[in-house]
């Protein structure tokens, strides 16, 4: 694809709400502009911005002047400040958000085919951090729950006519998947797809299922009660796990394009049989069942991790 393309990101300061996520072939004053106006007829103007001293942003430590981004803030009412120098932390949710980008997205592939392809990638991976993943600093709430834009039209944006932006809302990434309605349903189990995200980490109804960034884009296959989730993929059962779904949770669920279940992949236990079941060894050679730490034999555990099968005698 040439030289390796920029980013240039904006975040929320009060919700995590990432507003800019934009991939330009050169991070020139214009290119960050043109996203940051994009922002501004999308979310709404803000009271204040806080960058850092690059010269997209200010000519400071230029010749003097103000610079087109100045200019945009200025005639919008916006307070425009900047960090003092050498202080990267001082914009570190921006920094954060980079970070995580690039470790969970941007890394995983060597060459990107051309910057359209990079950028649908970065949509898809901001809509899922903006909706669909809890933050620890918000209280495992998402940055969508608590971020507010204003009203389109109270405030009217004003830019320079060199700049040339689409006033236009950009929407959502499309639904990935798109299932028939459901007629009538027991109450009994549901069954639902999801695409993982970049991240590899999906979430259903406030609970996260980590997949891992190398089965991003592959369609999981849930099959959910209130007693236990299963998730398969191809028709290969992959993880199970105690479900924290409720009644509602699951009527949701099929109201969101589930689908009454079928059989589970894997059926339960009957009482007074034996059980097998499979615990991966981590680092130093153990495993846990139920509440018990366990040493396999070496047989089960050879060369430090693995997987290990135990049965109840």
């Amino acid at each position: 694809m040439g030289p390796r393309p920029r980013s240039s990101l904006g975040v929320d300061d009060h919700s995590r709400f990432c507003v800019i996520a934009a991939v330009v072939p050169r991070a020139t004053g214009r290119a960050v502009c043109l996203a940051f106006a994009q922002a501004l007829l999308e979310f709404g103007v803000p009271d204040e911005v806080l960058t850092d001293n690059g010269k997209q942003f200010t000519a400071r430590f230029g010749n003097g002047g103000e610079v087109m981004f100045d200019r945009i803030c200025r005639e919008n009412g916006i307070v425009h400040r900047l960090t003092p120098p050498a202080t990267p932390t001082t914009t570190g949710k921006v920094e954060r958000f980079h970070q995580t980008l690039r470790r969970e997205l941007l890394d995983d592939v060597a060459t990107w085919p051309d910057l359209d392809s990079v950028q649908a990638a970065i949509e898809v991976f901001r809509h899922e951090y903006n909706t669909d993943r809890p933050h620890q600093s918000l209280d495992m709430a998402f940055p969508a729950d608590r971020f507010h834009s204003s009203p389109p039209g109270v405030v009217p944006v004003k830019l320079p006519a060199s700049l040339t932006v689409s006033a236009e809302p950009v929407p959502p990434p499309a639904p990935l998947l798109v299932t028939p309605p459901v007629t009538s349903w027991s109450g009994d189990a549901v069954e639902f797809d999801r695409v993982v995200p970049p991240s590899g980490n999906l979430q259903v109804a406030g609970k996260q299922f980590w997949l891992g960034p190398a089965r991003s884009g592959v369609t999981v296959t849930f099959w959910a009660d209130t007693d236990v989730v299963h998730l398969t993929i191809g028709g290969a059962r992959v993880k199970s796990v105690r479900s924290h779904l409720s009644v509602t949770d699951l009527a949701n669920l099929l109201r969101q394009g589930g689908r009454p279940a079928g059989p589970p992949p894997l059926p339960p236990a009957e009482p007074g049989q034996a059980v097998e079941v499979d615990r991966t060894v981590n680092g130093p050679g153990r495993c846990r069942w139920v509440s018990i730490w366990s040493w396999p034999r070496r047989s089960s555990a050879a060369a430090g991790s693995g997987s290990a099968s135990s049965r109840p005698p």
